[in-house]
């Protein structure tokens, strides 16, 4: 008789504050019903007699501390950039040979290099530059009205600038700083902009994108997050795809920035024929699958995947960034509670494929 499986999740921690707590009580409740005991851990928390000190949710308690036995299964969940935080999980993820449900990825910059190897997904990319300085930022203003400078390890919008001109010697800056405060700036020449941005990108590493047509209203830009994950068979499958509508001005549409979710379906047919969104939601369908495939390839076993896509007024698709820790609250504020369920279960049903496979 194969023993419950003991499932931990990876994630930073301080105290009593945890990062996704809501996501981790959903995936704890569904796996009860799974013969999975789910766990919390974070990186400090393995003892030296082989244990773990984590928390355990239980009903009408909530989270509560427990020593644990190492897991047969974790589950990496760690989104903390913070440097010290971040060089103590990479220590971590070095130093314990445990299964992991993901491998971890290559930063953007590495990742994009990786994926414009491939043909199939080449033409879904935006042009990508590395910044080895600010002036680099004048080589694709110069090619696009719009520019997006981005950290190569940055998440949920942190760090970002949107720059444009809307005249020949006008640059006007929207972003988001590390504690994801809008900030906007104009400037009126172009050392003016350059001293920003290397005052802005000062000791992280970033990449400067082409902008794409994604403002549908006048200052709303919408993107898109198509989330492929596995299944209870090791089998990719396109769980969902949300809509995300960002604030007024705002650079990103992240819904922790106070962007909106749209449906999909809805949206798109509000601006294409019945025809054309058919033809785009099977085109984000295919890639996904395409794309997590090809991901795996090189990095190693993967449990899912949240692909960020810009569909541009002319009907393309884009990849805007590729992200192996996806949240997943997107579905729950579209109504989709069944696909967010879905979505919850999954890196459960996946770990359980793993655990009987072994």
């Amino acid at each position: 008789m194969t023993l419950p499986l003991r499932l931990g999740i990876l994630t930073w921690r301080k105290g009593a504050y945890v990062e996704e707590i809501s996501f981790f009580t959903h995936l704890a409740k569904e796996a009860q019903r799974m013969d999975t005991q789910v766990f919390i851990f974070a990186p400090s928390d393995i003892l030296n007699e082989g244990k773990v000190q984590g928390l355990i949710f239980q009903p009408g308690k909530g989270w509560t501390p427990l020593t644990f036995p190492f897991p047969h299964i974790v589950y990496d969940r760690f989104r903390n950039m913070n440097p010290p935080a971040f060089r103590q999980f990479v220590r971590f993820r070095d130093q314990h040979k445990m299964t992991f449900l993901n491998s971890r990825l290559a930063h953007k910059w590495n990742l994009y290099r990786y994926l414009q190897g491939n043909q199939a997904i080449a033409k879904w990319l935006p042009e990508t530059l590395f910044l080895h300085q600010a002036q680099d930022v004048h080589v694709l203003l110069n090619k696009y009205p719009t520019v997006y400078v981005k950290p190569v390890n940055g998440t949920g919008g942190k760090g970002i600038l949107a720059i444009s001109r809307p005249t020949k010697n006008q640059f006007q800056v929207l972003g988001r700083n590390t504690q994801r405060k809008k900030i906007k700036r104009v400037f009126n020449s172009l050392p003016s902009l350059t001293s920003f941005v290397s005052n802005w990108t000062h000791e992280t590493k970033y990449i400067v994108q082409q902008g794409l047509n994604l403002e549908w209203g006048t200052g709303l830009i919408t993107d898109f997050r198509l989330l492929v994950q596995k299944d209870g068979n090791g089998n990719w499958t396109i769980t969902g795809l949300g809509g995300k509508i960002g604030p007024k001005n705002s650079a990103t549409s992240n819904l922790h920035g106070g962007g909106k979710a749209v449906v999909p379906d809805t949206f798109l047919r509000r601006h294409f024929s019945e025809e054309k969104c058919r033809s785009l939601l099977q085109e984000c369908r295919e890639l996904g699958l395409i794309t997590a495939h090809y991901i795996e390839e090189k990095f190693g076993i993967l449990v899912e995947l949240g692909i960020d896509l810009g569909i541009d007024k002319e009907g393309r698709v884009w990849i805007i960034e590729v992200n192996n820790k996806p949240g997943r609250d997107i579905f729950r504020q579209m109504g989709e509670i069944e696909t967010y369920q879905t979505a919850v279960r999954r890196p459960i049903e996946f770990a359980r494929y793993l655990y009987e496979k072994r």
